[in-house]
Order: C-alpha cells, then structure tokens, then sequence
C-alpha cells in the first residue's frame, strides 16, 4: 500500500509499480484500488467549539457517514427477496462543501 497527499505523484508510482508487478510471473491478477478523478475532502472538527455547542465528535463522525455513506435503517421484502434501506443526502449534498454546510448535528445544549 502507498500513500500521500500528492495524487500525481501517487498516480505515477502506482503505475510504475503495477506495470512492475505484471513482469513478475508468480503475481497474478496485479490491480489498483486507486481511483483517479474522485476528489475527496478532509473535515477537521473544531473540538473546542464542539464541546461548547454540546455537540460529540462521535455526532459529528455519525452524520457525515449517514451524509455520505448512508445508514442501514430498515429492511423491505418482497416475496421472498429481502432488501436493505438506506438513508443517505442526495448527491448533490453528498459531493459538495456546500453540502456539508448545511448538515445539522444533534446538541445536547441546543434543542431542535
């Protein structure tokens, strides 16, 4: 596994070590998990402030999976088929700061 902070350079050495790997007749199926053109943000939580509005940085974690990744709230069968239901933002509150702008997080101080 490599990583960084630099996806040039990442994608470079990923291709140079892939193509390397594909020389080697024992490594079968050599591959990448690297997936170019999907941007990615960091969110760097303000404990300070956190605490002071009441709001958990576990809440806060919760939220942001539930935003992005969804939350497994129900199941729905039909016939014999069970499928899982998921609670998640529409993309375009999942891909954008934007987005993450106007998610809300429970408090204990601060009553909805």
């Amino acid at each position: 596994m490599i990583g960084g902070p630099d996806l040039e350079k990442l994608t470079k050495y990923s291709d140079a070590l892939l193509a390397k790997m594909k020389t080697i007749p024992d490594v079968v199926d050599a591959d990448s998990s690297l997936v170019t053109g999907k941007p990615e943000l960091r969110v760097v939580i303000d404990r300070a402030r956190a605490g002071d509005l009441g709001v958990r940085v576990a809440d806060v974690a919760q939220a942001l999976n539930t935003l992005v990744a969804g939350q497994k709230v129900s199941t729905f069968n039909a016939g014999t088929d069970q499928y899982n239901v998921r609670v998640r933002a529409i993309g375009q509150f999942r891909s954008s700061v934007e987005g993450l702008k106007q998610m809300i997080v429970s408090s204990s101080k601060i009553g909805w």
